[in-house]
């Protein structure tokens, strides 16, 4: 493909059952996190087919040289920045070549679950299977950091003050300055100019709320999910949307100087007028699909191809 624009969308083909389209940006993401193999097949078109290596412009820099143990670190902590922006339950971020009938349906009586467990699980559940994955001779280095990232998981979880007890959640409560809305379900709520200076609001799901001309500075939305929510004219200022998902957003109007988007997911997000300055966008998604370069500030730097 060299020469000419690198296709946005793709195919992946495992044995006979072909998923798709998925994003480049989420190609390489499930490559990166090896749950896309060595043999499965790719297509920007589903008629020229070809294994990953035959793909360069989709293999992530982090895979490419794996020779010192600088690069497996490397790639070890790209795979624990990707994986934190997975949804809290699993059943909702399937691999794009994983078939259908691997998933649960109908009789499913798993609980819920909290999720910071929900995290370790998975975390342990993903670094097992990307060892048994690894050629012999990057066994051994695995092994060694999959051991000592869990321990830092493990330590995380049982050091006192680390997690938030769910009975500190406000999830009822109405709107205010320095609310607590941590993982709450709230979508579709209607908080039209809301006060929200400071919230604590990661992993919270606002999906299609209405919080435009909400003055929400300051405040942490980290891995929030915002799609199709009504940010119009809100003041979004010196916050945290880290890995936020924001896909079909309104922003028109909307203030994000000087806030973290890095990471975060503004698929069909509308950004008329809205005042990016100072604002993160690393590795960011952009409205268009296009994936932002490192460094973007004020706006979305495209990757040198």
């Amino acid at each position: 493909m060299e020469g000419k624009k690198v296709s946005q969308l793709w195919y992946v083909r495992r044995g006979n059952a072909v998923k798709g389209p998925f994003t480049l940006g989420l190609v390489r993401r499930y490559a990166l996190l090896g749950r896309i193999l060595d043999n499965d097949q790719l297509s920007p078109d589903r008629e020229q087919w070809k294994a990953l290596a035959g793909w360069p412009e989709l293999i992530p820099e982090e895979i490419k040289h794996l020779d010192t143990p600088e690069d497996l670190q490397r790639l070890e902590l790209a795979r624990r920045r990707e994986d934190e922006r997975l949804h809290p339950d699993r059943r909702q971020d399937r691999s794009p070549a994983q078939p259908e009938q691997e998933q649960r349906h109908g009789g499913d009586r798993r609980a819920s679950e909290g999720a910071e467990t929900l995290g370790h699980r998975h975390a342990v559940a993903e670094f097992m299977g990307e060892l048994r994955e690894q050629r012999p001779r990057y066994r051994t280095q695995m092994v060694i950091t999959a051991v000592l990232v869990v321990g830092v998981v493990a330590a995380y979880l049982l050091a006192p003050g680390t997690r938030e007890p769910t009975d500190l959640r406000q999830c009822d409560a109405p709107p205010r300055a320095g609310i607590n809305w941590s993982t709450c379900k709230l979508g579709g709520l209607s908080a039209v100019g809301a006060t929200l200076e400071g919230a604590q609001a990661r992993n919270v799901d606002l999906t299609a709320a209405n919080l435009s001309r909400g003055r929400l500075r300051g405040s942490d939305l980290s891995y929030a999910v915002l799609d199709a929510a009504d940010l119009s004219g809100a003041d979004l200022s010196q916050s945290t949307l880290v890995g936020a998902s924001l896909r079909g957003a309104q922003l028109a109007g909307a203030d994000l100087r000087g806030s973290d988007l890095s990471y975060a997911d503004l698929t069909g997000a509308t950004l008329e007028r809205t005042r990016l300055e100072g604002a993160r966008f690393d590795k960011a998604i952009w409205p268009d699909r296009t994936e932002c370069s490192p460094g973007s500030e004020g706006g979305c730097l495209v990757p040198a191809r």
